[in-house]
């Protein structure tokens, strides 16, 4: 994945306070390719952020498009690995794309800094209401600890879904003539 490629988008965001809408939203930069290379896998390779300034957060937003038909979306698993340059308490948060708001998935987790922790959570119902209809869906990863860098890892999202039933073979015909 790179910059220029997509389908899936990764944001840098400098914020005031979640969720990042509107006036809270101070800064959103797509990752570089070389940003993109870094967090394509859990090598120990990472996307280092900029300090967002005095009292402001790092917000991690990731845009992605889903192949699968949203009704047919049965699980949805999201994973970040990193941490900060101080402790903190970190949140995965998915876009509602039927009600329109984002909203946090379980709960947080308390990252200690200098080492990588992993942070999974799942949504396994409704999953349908998370894909708008251009079968994109929005989550991201939000350190609570303000004026701190990111060191981010890895990132991931999962997708369960069930598989179309094979069609039915038909049943051969006979036909008599008289």
């Amino acid at each position: 994945m790179n910059a220029s490629s997509g389908p899936h988008d990764a944001y840098y965001c400098d914020i005031d306070r979640m969720p990042p809408t509107g006036y809270r939203l101070n800064r959103k930069t797509e990752a570089s390719d070389e940003e993109y290379a870094a967090i394509a896998a859990s090598d120990d390779l990472r996307w280092v952020t900029p300090d967002p300034g005095f009292s402001d957060e790092v917000f991690m937003w990731f845009d992605m498009i889903i192949e699968e038909a949203a009704v047919s979306v049965t699980g949805l698993n999201f994973t970040f690995e990193g941490y900060l340059n101080s402790g903190s308490d970190f949140q995965i948060w998915v876009y509602n794309a039927e009600s329109s708001s984002p909203e946090q998935v379980g709960v947080d987790m308390y990252i200690p800094s200098g080492a990588d922790a992993v942070m999974t959570r799942s949504i396994e119902s409704d999953c349908q209401h998370y894909i708008d209809a251009g079968g994109r869906l929005i989550w991201g990863v939000y350190a609570e600890t303000s004026s701190k860098r990111l060191n981010l890892d890895y990132a991931s999202l999962v997708v369960s879904h069930t598989c179309p039933a094979p069609a039915p073979t038909p049943t051969p015909t006979c036909t008599q003539t008289p």
